[in-house]
């Protein structure tokens, strides 16, 4: 791997920008080798595989007019404008771009060579193409195949309120619970920007409490104005859709009425720990004991909420919130390009994560008993053979 990745580098890239193509030359290597499957060429010699090796000459030559990125060995919507831009480097260098849709173009050809023979472990499918290689990230999130994530997915507010219950708001840890799953499943967090899985959180990616603005009536507030504030605005770093760093901005406005308000949640949190809240350098989902919360606590305590509600215990993790939330995003009607812009998705594999509600289909039958379309695309077609 990491000899591949020094020979791409070095054959498209100039010096400043080999830390961003590192990353990207790595995502894409393995996904070439998944489609090959056994028959993908090792590098020896200090050769590019054969395939790469002319993909890259060819697009030299003459560059695709409408490059696509590459997502799970798949062409889908090119991002190349924010690339170009994110980049910084000037078009005599090679713009991250370019280098981008080289290696596309190289690696589209791979794909339709390798068509014929489907790859031995296929990737999630989304419209009938091979999708982002997120099948792990897909069955996590229920434990499994779609069949046993149903109940993760349909129960996800079942699940946070059953947490409401059981969790003592008085007690800090048992309160971080809570809120860490409430602002998990409302902002679309993956496990790593709110929780740890090793020693210590990933800095880049771990939320602070400086990632949080509140707003009065769209005015920031701080200190114990805190108390009074409508809104809040989460500020993204870099993430794994976003390696240039670039940042997203993502807000909630109170929800009156509910008890996991996010709000409300957030200015207990500031009541009953505002030493916490003084530091904005802190991570923002610290225990008591000075660490951020394990990814794993967080878990069992969906496991149990699973349970509670007659799911199998593996049918939750921690990427069920992500899920789920995404899940209550399209049920409540959002457009994919708005689920896609919170969920920090940059291509159509979010369709992996959402399971439609039932509300959403009431009446939908109905409507399509009494439509009254009249198909005249294909009765034009019909009369322009009879001529």
């Amino acid at each position: 791997m990491e000899q591949t990745k020094a020979i791409l580098l070095a054959h498209s890239l100039h010096g400043h920008m080999q830390t961003t193509y590192g990353s990207l030359c790595g995502n894409i290597w393995p996904v070439l080798k998944a489609i090959r499957g056994a028959a993908a060429p090792m590098v020896a010699g200090n050769k590019l595989p054969t395939s790469l090796s002319e993909g890259v000459a060819r697009s030299k030559a003459a560059p695709p007019a409408a490059p696509a990125a590459v997502v799970g060995g798949k062409p889908c919507a090119s991002r190349s404008s924010g690339a170009a831009r994110s980049g910084g480097g000037g078009r005599g260098a090679a713009a991250p771009t370019v280098v981008r849709n080289k290696l596309a173009a190289s690696l589209s050809e791979d794909v339709a060579r390798s068509e014929a023979a489907p790859p031995a472990a296929p990737a999630a499918v989304v419209g009938g193409k091979p999708c982002a290689s997120r099948s792990s990230g897909a069955a996590r999130s229920g434990g499994g195949g779609r069949g046993a994530a149903a109940p993760t997915v349909v129960r996800s507010m079942n699940m946070l309120h059953w947490l409401a219950d059981q969790l003592d708001w008085e007690k800090w840890d048992d309160f971080l619970i809570l809120l860490t799953a409430v602002f998990m499943f409302l902002f679309l967090l993956r496990a790593g920007e709110a929780t740890r899985k090793g020693p210590g959180p990933v800095e880049k990616t771990c939320i602070r409490v400086r990632s949080c603005v509140f707003l009065r009536q769209s005015v920031e507030v701080v200190g114990e104005e805190v108390q009074h504030a409508d809104e809040v605005v989460l500020l993204m770093g870099a993430s794994k859709t976003d390696p240039n760093g670039q940042g997203s901005v993502s807000n909630h406005y109170e929800s009156p009425g509910s008890r996991l308000c996010i709000l409300a949640l957030l200015k207990k949190a500031h009541r009953m720990r505002p030493e916490h809240f003084a530091r904005p350098e802190n991570f923002l989902f610290t225990a008591s004991d000075g660490k951020v919360v394990h990814r794993d606590v967080v878990a069992k305590h969906l496991a149990e909420a699973a349970v509670a509600l007659g799911a199998p215990p593996d049918a939750a993790s921690v990427i069920s919130l992500r899920s789920g939330g995404a899940s209550a995003l399209w049920d409540a009607g959002a457009t994919a390009e708005e689920i896609k812009l919170r969920g920090r998705w940059s291509s159509d594999c979010y369709q992996i994560y959402i399971w439609p509600g039932h509300e959403r289909s009431r009446g939908v039958a109905a409507k399509m008993l009494g439509s009254s379309l009249s198909l005249m695309a294909p009765l034009a077609t019909y009369r322009r053979q009879e001529k």
